[in-house]
């Protein structure tokens, strides 16, 4: 069942790696 619990996670993370992707091509 851990797998539920990283599925939550990866958005978080793939967000944030979203936004820094964004900031540094800016």
């Amino acid at each position: 069942m851990e797998m539920l619990e990283n599925a939550h996670s990866v958005p978080i993370y793939v967000r944030v790696r979203r936004a820094f992707d964004s900031s540094a091509e800016n």
